[in-house]
């Protein structure tokens, strides 16, 4: 369990710009990342599977966003700007992450973050839904 908390631009490139979580493997990551048509989206994938994701559309993609992605076991929710954006529960549980990759987390760059970055925290455990709609404040 554990939040990451961006505070991030696209470089409005029109392709995939990713900032992952991962093991080191890339069975199980949580991912961020602009799709190439500038939508915010996230996914976590465990054993090799995608088990949840949802994307944002309707943002200026190159402005700053606040963003704190909250993970646990069953549970995956995106704050942007303020407001809770997506709330998705499932069944899984989260595998330690230990690493942090400015691309899919797949191994070999792929879809390399070249966007602009102001402020990148990583917390280990869940912080509250309060705290999360602070820190994007």
């Amino acid at each position: 369990a554990g939040v990451l908390y961006l505070e991030v631009a696209s470089a409005g490139s029109g392709v995939q710009e990713s900032i992952a979580l991962s093991d080191g493997t890339a069975d199980n990551r949580i991912l961020f990342y602009y799709t190439t048509g500038g939508d915010i989206a996230l996914q976590i994938r465990i054993g090799g599977s995608s088990v949840a994701s949802g994307s944002v559309t309707g943002l200026t993609e190159t402005d700053f966003h606040k963003i704190a992605i909250r993970y646990q076991d069953d549970s995956l929710q995106m704050f942007i700007d303020g407001g809770k954006e997506k709330d998705i529960a499932g069944t899984w549980t989260v595998p330690a992450f230990d690493r942090l990759v400015f691309d899919n987390g797949a191994g070999g760059g792929v879809s390399a973050f070249y966007g602009k970055l102001r402020n990148l925290q990583v917390y280990k455990t869940a912080l509250t839904e309060a705290k999360c709609i602070s820190l994007t404040t």
